[in-house]
């Protein structure tokens, strides 16, 4: 009888409360301050137990705090993860700071297309602190990307034993260790005893976006929130450094203020491309009729996070006009 093939996860660092270290095992809140970046061979020396599920090859991709990441470095996770060959791993981990790991996780599901099972995984507390979940996160987020449970549902975040889809995952509390939620709730669990169970099917996507392979940077997209008593102000300040895109963060159920609608109005005169959110981040987005004839474009489902990862993606990607919004239409 043949030996079964054990299963081959490539981890893919980028540092984060996952890869900090701290000799402070009670400082919850302020250990950034206190501690260090550490390479993700340190992290693994503290997880052996990981040898007893998989191989793993690991390799640092970027090591930082992932408030300091840029789009630029989105481009460059997209393209690690669509170099991996199949053949050679079953799955992929992402390790990425939680304050920005669901715009990565979005990123990736509109524009990245891996030939393996891509799962994102980041901790809210480091492993020297008590309590730490980053060790246990780590060690299920690679049971999950070995799993041929996860291979026909895209990019999934792995956090505190469950399973998000990796196009509507957001975090919903700063520092609480189930802080991730999705719509609809987790898509699948890593049980106790090590079984990935998938416990419903992530929505349909449409295929992902494809961005030119000499781009080296998203064009640039801002956001304004709408907010009582605004009054345009932002919105033109934004206009006057001349991006690509402005998404507006308004009031429910996606209107704004006459002065910050005006001002958007105007940005659309000057060549930018509007894109209508709201705050709510769930349900649709009701334009007034002079936004609709301007076209400005409509974001339902979309917190102002997402939607501007899309705008400026689908820039990138060459669309405009009634193209974009089609991306934002499903």
């Amino acid at each position: 009888m043949a030996p079964t093939r054990r299963p081959q996860v490539l981890l893919l660092a980028t540092g984060g409360t996952l890869a900090w270290s701290t000799e402070r095992r009670m400082d919850h809140d302020r250990y950034a301050e206190h501690g260090k970046p550490t390479a993700i061979d340190e992290v693994l020396q503290l997880l052996p137990e990981l040898g007893d599920i998989a191989d793993v090859d690991a390799r640092d991709v970027i090591r930082t705090g992932s408030t300091s990441m840029h789009d630029a470095d989105l481009l460059l996770l997209k393209q690690e993860v669509e170099q991996v060959d199949p053949a050679r791993y079953d799955g992929v981990v992402v390790t990425h700071g939680t304050a920005t790991l669901e715009e990565t996780a979005f990123f990736m599901c509109v524009a990245a297309q891996p030939a393996a099972p891509v799962v994102i995984v980041g901790a809210q507390r480091p492993p020297g602190l008590l309590g730490s979940d980053a060790l246990m996160n780590l060690y299920q987020a690679v049971l999950a990307a070995a799993d041929p449970a996860v291979r026909a549902w895209g990019p999934l975040v792995c956090m505190n034993g469950e399973l998000h889809d990796g196009a509507t995952v957001t975090k919903g509390h700063t520092t609480a260790l189930d802080a991730f939620r999705s719509r609809g709730g987790p898509v699948g669990r890593v049980q106790r005893d090590g079984r990935v169970v998938i416990t419903r099917h992530p929505a349909p996507r449409l295929p992902p976006l494809v961005i030119p392979e000499s781009t080296t940077a998203l064009p640039r997209v801002e956001i304004a929130y709408s907010y009582l008593g605004s009054d345009g102000t932002a919105v033109r300040a934004l206009a006057a450094t001349g991006p690509a895109g402005i998404v507006s963060a308004g009031f429910s159920p996606g209107m704004t203020s006459p002065d910050d609608q005006r001002a958007l109005l105007d940005a659309v005169d000057a060549g930018i491309t509007v894109v209508q959110t709201a705050r709510a981040a769930n349900g649709p987005v009701v334009l007034t009729a002079a936004a609709r004839e301007a076209g400005v474009i409509a974001a339902p489902d979309l917190n102002p996070q997402q939607a501007r990862l899309l705008t400026a993606t689908g820039l990138a990607a060459g669309l405009s006009g009634p193209a974009l919004a089609e991306r934002f239409a499903v």
